[in-house]
């Protein structure tokens, strides 16, 4: 079951990643504001 422990880890790291972004951009947007 290490692929399944895997895949969790990746969809769990995607969404942090994903979330640091969105973050970024909307700090961003609201700098340039």
């Amino acid at each position: 079951m290490q692929w399944a422990v895997d895949a969790f880890a990746r969809r769990g790291y995607s969404a942090r990643l994903h979330r640091a972004m969105v973050t970024d951009t909307v700090a961003a947007s609201h700098g340039a504001e």
